[in-house]
């Protein structure tokens, strides 16, 4: 599956970050703030970059936290 490798953070001043990782468990996201500060947030703090993605992918890694929270 796809993933984004870009986020943008939605908390303070809405600035995109690398993403180091998506932790699809636990439905949050790593975020990498600078080379030594990493930020974990819920995946509902981010809007993820989609701007390489074809409708069918976004969908995809879209419905693999919906799959997760049916799950528990």
């Amino acid at each position: 599956m796809k993933t984004p490798t870009h986020a943008k953070l939605l908390l303070g001043q809405n600035c995109k970050y690398p993403i180091e990782k998506i932790h699809f468990k636990t439905q949050q996201v790593t975020l990498r703030e600078s080379e030594k500060v990493y930020n974990t947030v819920s995946i509902k703090s981010v809007e993820f970059d989609f701007s390489d993605f074809t409708e069918a992918e976004i969908m995809d890694f879209q419905g693999s936290f919906i799959y997760k929270e049916q799950e528990e």
